[in-house]
């Protein structure tokens, strides 16, 4: 699962320049994480509630890169300003991590001006909206800094910051999701801080949580309400399949003018199947930003083909970042996450737009059934097995036929391999009487049993042994092997 509070505090970092100069900004964050593994649910990976308050800032100049200096450091090539300030204690950068005792150039300090930094206990919230969500709920962390600036000054002057935070986080399960729906419900949310300039009183900021994409929940009382992924072919691991050579559209639904706004940001991307962090497309690194139309009317992207290579995975995402203002100085900033992985396979649709040559993938001798080379193997049959359909003088060999012994008995098997990530229907037609007739071998089959059936072979073996009161003699049995096609959109 991707870390949603660092998310929320990303965008928040971004949004402080634009509320500097109100000198307050309180964020409310609601993030959820979901990835679906099938065409019908999606699961929970887990959520959070975050909500952060900031009294003042710290402007850090951006040209200077030896932030942050564990000494003093005049005006330089590399810092062009030298490190103007001195953080006593607190995070100046907004990453999480203390800069206690530590030099940074800074180009400017508004210190807090209403709300009493250094006071957690005091800050709280008093009421929302009716549910599960406990309140008064606190206790929020206290994140506030302490700067000392101008250093190169005639006069330096301490700055107090106040900047709190609370998170609280909800487990990925079905338990985590039913908590993360009952507990935060659309409303307006009351939170209360401690007055800087009237010790005792409390200042309260109001925010308003919007109706906001959820992923489907099948234990719903209308399961198929909500955000989900649609069409497709998935394999029996969760991964919806698509083949790298053609072009793969992407559609959704649960994405309505009813739960959207036009500052919303939908972006798009595939990410690492590993590190969920990593972007693989777009090359760029940086996902696809996607208009409100794209998001309401087209409901979906579209893959463009080689990107990728028929036995890679990933993880792909639709990101939703609200950005809403209830007041100039409070905002929801809810973050949404979409997935579901990919295996990249080989089709036989994907072999035939470009296995054929330039301008033959329209002729009806390419179709699947069809025997374009004339050497008696359809085009399926040879490609699922490796060989050249345009090629009259490579094709498949026999089924491998070979005994296997088990105790005192010996059992005839064929064996075919199939080709390496193919998605293909492969099974064996067998003929007892030398060729005359032929049936195909299915599951439960009363003379053989399918004893494998993977991504690399299929193998059968017969019931019965050669040395049994009904023998079977080895080239009394004549195997076929048929490949049918499959299709993943």
């Amino acid at each position: 699962m991707m870390k949603l509070k660092k998310l929320t505090l990303s965008l928040l970092a971004g949004s402080m320049t634009s509320v500097a100069q109100a000198d307050i900004a309180l964020t409310f964050s609601t993030g959820a994480d979901y990835i679906q593994t099938s065409p019908f649910a999606a699961s929970f990976r887990g959520g959070d509630l975050a909500v952060t308050l900031r009294d003042g800032i710290v402007f850090i100049d951006p040209a200077c890169v030896l932030d942050p200096s564990p000494v003093l450091i005049p005006p330089n090539l590399f810092c062009p300003l030298g490190t103007t300030g001195f953080i006593a204690f607190g995070d100046a950068d907004g990453d999480g991590l203390r800069d206690d005792l530590s030099y940074w150039s800074i180009t400017d300090v508004i210190p807090a001006l209403a709300i009493a930094p250094f006071k957690p206990d005091d800050c709280r919230l008093e009421a929302g909206p009716v549910s599960d969500l406990p309140r008064p709920l606190g206790p929020f962390a206290d994140v506030g800094l302490v700067v000392f600036y101008n250093l190169f000054a005639d006069t330096v002057r301490q700055y107090d910051v106040a900047l709190y935070d609370l998170l609280r986080v909800y487990p990925p399960g079905v338990a985590g999701r039913d908590q993360f729906d009952a507990e935060l419900v659309e409303g307006v949310y009351t939170f209360t801080f401690p007055s800087l300039n009237q010790p005792g009183a409390r200042l309260g900021l109001n925010v308003a949580y919007q109706v906001i994409p959820e992923a489907v929940d099948i234990t719903a009382i209308y399961p198929d309400l909500g955000f989900k992924f649609l069409g497709g072919r998935w394999d029996g691991m969760g991964n919806r399949l698509m083949d790298p050579r053609l072009l793969n559209r992407v559609s959704w639904q649960g994405v309505e003018l009813s739960n959207t706004y036009p500052t919303d940001q939908y972006r798009f991307s595939i990410r690492d199947s590993i590190d969920e962090d990593i972007i693989t497309f777009p090359p760029s690194a940086t996902p696809i930003a996607l208009t409100l139309s794209e998001v309401l009317q087209d409901r979906g992207y579209t893959i463009p083909p080689g990107f990728y290579s028929p036995g890679d995975t990933g993880i792909c995402q639709l990101r939703l970042d609200r950005f809403l203002g209830t007041t100039p100085v409070t905002f929801e900033t809810s973050v949404r996450l979409f997935n579901f992985p990919i295996r990249f396979v080989a089709t036989y649709a994907g072999f035939r737009t470009f296995g054929f040559g330039a301008g033959s993938a329209a002729s009806n001798l390419t179709q699947a059934n069809r025997d374009f080379d004339g050497d008696g193997f359809t085009n399926i049959e040879e490609w699922a097995q490796g060989t050249d359909p345009t090629d009259p003088l490579d094709f498949p060999a026999p089924p491998a036929e070979a005994t296997v012994t088990i105790g005192p008995d010996d059992f005839v098997t064929f064996t075919v391999n199939k080709l390496a990530n193919a998605l293909a229907n492969y099974s064996f037609r067998v003929s007892e009487d030398g060729g005359v007739t032929f049936r195909t071998v299915k599951a439960n089959d009363p003379d053989w049993a399918i004893t494998t059936n993977d991504d690399t072979s299929l193998v059968i073996t017969a019931k019965r042994s050669t040395t049994d009161a009904d023998p079977i003699m080895l080239g009394d049995f004549i195997a076929e092997v048929s490949v049918g096609e499959v299709t993943i959109n």
